[in-house]
């Protein structure tokens, strides 16, 4: 699948830097010359992408570098193909304007191959490349790919592609995302987007296959910028599929899946956290899993992610949910039991939280104040007079100790 992956390249860089590249018009000479005759899905897909990029990109003689190569050195790998003979030069005031229209996407091809809709410049001419009116011309290529469908065929495509190309896909899709925010064309893309919703199934199943996981796990969390997108996942109850890959045993899976979890919490928190006092009992249910299992790197990176999401204002009515639930503080009373510093250490930074809420319901202060003396114990002997904590933990840790001191038992 190399011409893929020769097509994906050449129209990632166009869409990145929007500049001349001898090596990127070499590589979509290529491609479109090798996928000419290919009717397999994929190639049918990203034959669309070339036509857009071919039709948007110019020459521009008058600009060109002086490093570019000679328009004989260009048109070396397309002449020997026979697919593209630039065997008519033109007079040697005659310059290339624009290549030929390619709005017909697919059937435009077979209409390039013929000489006579290709110009050509006087050899030892220099071309370079150039993105017609900046702006202009990158949101009426954006528009273009999206009236195609091009991201949602990329993603659908990824199967047919090798590794190479698979990581320029991802390149393309992510860069479409970004410049949708900067090209202003926000709206057209979210609809193209939600309207094939396949794409987070795809990214979502992808995050468990370890041929292309940390390739889809960048485009979902890529997705995560649009609250559109995020709010879609929430509303498909697609959190529940990443906490499932958070429990995987292979490290991998887990560590992407609680990296995609964070980028879409944080990133559009309000939507999350609204999610999260609907569903609160469903998702912490599942959630708890992972720090009642035997991973060591689960429970900590759970705890990490947790602690966080509670410390954070944005979660504020879902922190003070949590830490008003009894059987929650058991959990991380149990944790702070464990053999290990660090899960210990990750844990007082949930435990704390239960201690510092002024507004305790009767449940949890009956907890702290029946175990105050082994919490009072076992605090001390595993964080008390240590030297290798910060001092705003060691400060936490004396607040708690002192509240737990002066505990009441409940009315």
């Amino acid at each position: 699948m190399s011409e893929l992956h020769a097509l994906c390249q050449g129209l990632s860089d166009s869409l990145d830097a929007l500049a001349w590249s001898a090596a990127n018009f070499d590589a979509i000479g290529r491609s479109y010359v090798s996928l000419q005759n290919c009717d397999d899905g994929a190639s049918r897909h990203l034959r669309d992408c070339l036509s857009l990029v071919l039709e948007h990109l110019e020459y521009d003689s008058a600009n060109a570098p002086h490093d570019a190569p000679s328009m004989v050195e260009f048109a070396k790998p397309w002449s020997q193909s026979s697919s593209l003979p630039c065997n008519q030069w033109e007079s040697e005031k005659t310059a290339v304007t624009s290549l030929p229209s390619m709005s017909s996407t697919t059937s435009s091809f077979s209409s390039m191959t013929s000489s006579s809709s290709v110009s050509c410049v006087m050899p030892g001419r220099l071309p370079s490349a150039k993105v017609a009116s900046g702006c202009h011309t990158a949101r009426t290529l954006m528009g273009d790919m999206l009236r195609l469908g091009v991201p949602a065929k990329l993603v659908a495509s990824l199967s047919d592609m090798d590794f190479e190309a698979r990581k320029t896909a991802t390149k393309v899709f992510t860069t479409v995302l970004r410049l949708g925010v900067e090209l202003d064309i926000e709206e057209q893309l979210v609809e193209h987007v939600l309207g094939h919703r396949e794409i987070f199934l795809i990214l979502l199943e992808g995050c468990g296959d370890r041929g292309v996981l940390s390739l889809c796990a960048e485009m979902l969390r890529a997705c995560a910028w649009y609250p559109q997108f995020v709010e879609a996942l929430l509303k498909a109850d697609l959190l529940g599929t990443l906490l499932s890959l958070a429990a995987h045993q292979s490290f991998d899976i887990s560590s992407e899946a609680f990296g995609s979890l964070q980028e879409i919490a944080f990133s559009q928190p309000a939507l999350t956290s609204a999610y999260l006092e609907v569903k609160f009992a469903e998702y912490f249910g599942l959630f708890h899993m992972l720090l009642e299992g035997d991973n060591y790197a689960t429970e900590r990176q759970a705890l990490r992610l947790l602690s966080l999401m509670l410390l954070n204002g944005s979660f504020m009515h879902v922190m003070a949910k949590y830490v008003s639930d009894a059987e929650f503080l058991k959990i991380h009373m149990k944790l702070l039991q464990s053999s290990s510093t660090a899960i210990q250490l990750d844990s007082f930074h949930v435990f704390k939280i239960f201690v510092f809420n002024p507004n305790k319901p009767d449940s949890v202060q009956k907890i702290l104040h029946r175990n105050k003396a082994r919490l009072l114990k076992l605090l001390k002997q595993s964080f008390d007079g240590r030297r290798d904590f910060d001092e705003h933990f060691v400060q936490d840790l004396q607040v708690v100790l002192d509240l737990l001191e002066g505990l009441e038992p409940a009315c």
